[in-house]
């Protein structure tokens, strides 16, 4: 099956975007996409973080982020952060012993 078929998503905004009887949800911009002001992708990418409220626990949700003080006043608090970490370092030494690096132009 298709994954279009499965998963329908759509642009989010930031504060409280969901809220059940089970669940409030809200959404935080992290600095993923922090492209400089003036820049051709500045304010064309966003990423988000979560904090899922329950009754008995709070977790906090981010992908690929860089330092982000939003995000940081979503997880005050929280009982789990959950974040996607790449270690730059590790991702270019593995590039070089597997001589991808080699091969990259400077562009």
């Amino acid at each position: 099956m298709p994954i279009a078929k499965v998963l329908f998503g759509h642009d989010t905004k930031t504060g409280a975007i969901y809220q059940d009887a089970n669940v409030k949800v809200t959404a935080a911009e992290n600095s993923h996409f922090n492209f400089p002001p003036g820049t051709p992708a500045y304010g064309k990418y966003k990423s988000y973080a979560y904090r899922f409220e329950t009754p008995d626990r709070v977790i906090v949700f981010t992908g690929d982020t860089g330092p982000s003080a939003a995000v940081t006043e979503l997880a005050k608090g929280a009982d789990m952060l959950v974040s996607e970490v790449t270690s730059v370092e590790e991702y270019k030494e593995q590039a070089i012993r597997t001589g991808r690096w080699q091969s990259m132009t400077p562009e």
